[in-house]
């Protein structure tokens, strides 16, 4: 039985001891709040990218700089942290555990793992529909994954921009909205996903826009996909 204040270091396998997950807890992991560095990410590679093992991402990591607890420092260690914890736990791979429980249903079929180990927690080589995407956002926020009070828990982002696994968006529509957004890595190029979820209208929204044909910095182009998200928004209120 797991328990988010629990220490992450407790969970790990026996070849993972060496790290001691610079002594976060679980819901610290969660909530990107863990100081735990990131491997490469600021030059945009996934830490697949550097590392073929969640053990050799953990061994190439730097010293943490800062003590878990602070404001929330993304960084897809920590899913890949995670995603090695849930392994531990079930004895299991990370893409069996999902797709035998919280993917099982037959509407998210359009999930596919080419990985299925650890180092697919951050999303890396996951592959979905817009369909699917837009359908696990209603299964998750909608309350068919977890409790009500676990939900609000999750979404609960004591002020800040992330809670446990999730980002709160509502500076860009006006109302409640949380969910996520990423893009592919320099070397997989070139997309941006968004799937905002809206819970006060009933709406989820998944956009996946492929950015191949432009030269635009980030922060253009994400624009223009948060924008569709809000013409998609604004017609399905009719």
């Amino acid at each position: 039985m797991l328990s988010l204040d629990d220490q992450a270091s407790d969970h790990l396998p026996p070849e993972l001891r060496f790290f001691d997950a610079n002594g976060a807890t679980i819901r610290q992991v969660l909530g990107m709040r863990s100081g735990i560095p990131s491997l490469n990410e600021d030059d945009g590679y996934y830490p697949a990218e550097r590392a073929d093992t969640a053990v050799k991402v953990f061994r190439k990591l730097p010293e943490p700089e800062v003590a878990p607890g602070g404001e929330p420092d993304y960084a897809s260690t920590n899913y890949v942290l995670l995603g090695t914890i849930i392994e531990h736990v079930t004895g299991r791979p990370l893409a069996k555990v999902l797709h035998s429980d919280v993917l099982g249903n037959p509407a998210l079929d359009g999930f596919v793992y080419t990985v299925e180990d650890a180092l697919a927690s951050d999303g890396w080589g996951v592959q979905t529909t817009p369909a699917s995407l837009a359908r696990w956002g209603y299964e998750l926020y909608g309350g068919f994954v977890l409790t009500d009070a676990s939900l609000l828990e999750m979404t609960d982002v004591h002020g800040d921009w992330y809670g446990l696994g999730v980002m709160d968006l509502s500076s860009d529509y006006g109302t409640l909205a949380v969910g996520h957004e990423g893009e592919s890595s320099v070397t997989t190029c070139c997309s941006l996903i968004r799937l905002v979820a809206l819970p006060e209208e009933g709406v989820v929204i998944s956009v996946q826009a492929n950015t191949a044909a432009t030269d635009h910095p980030y922060d253009t182009y994400n624009s223009h996909v948060v924008r569709l998200t809000q013409v998609l928004r604004d017609a399905a209120r009719g």
